[in-house]
């Protein structure tokens, strides 16, 4: 029973090892993006002051 259970730990530790490093890459995929839609966010509007500003 207890070469089961210890059978049974490394299991999952090795399920959950796999699936972090099948996780990492897509998680810094997807912050890249939200850092980049944070920095779109701030500097679009930058870029259509002088258009704002020839308006009015």
């Amino acid at each position: 029973m207890d070469n089961a259970a210890k059978f049974s730990g490394r299991e999952i530790d090795y399920k959950i090892k796999g699936l972090t490093t099948m996780i990492e890459p897509i998680m810094t995929i997807v912050m890249g993006i939200v850092v980049m839609g944070i920095a779109l966010a701030l500097y679009l509007p930058i870029f259509d002051l002088p258009k704002i500003l020839m308006k009015g």
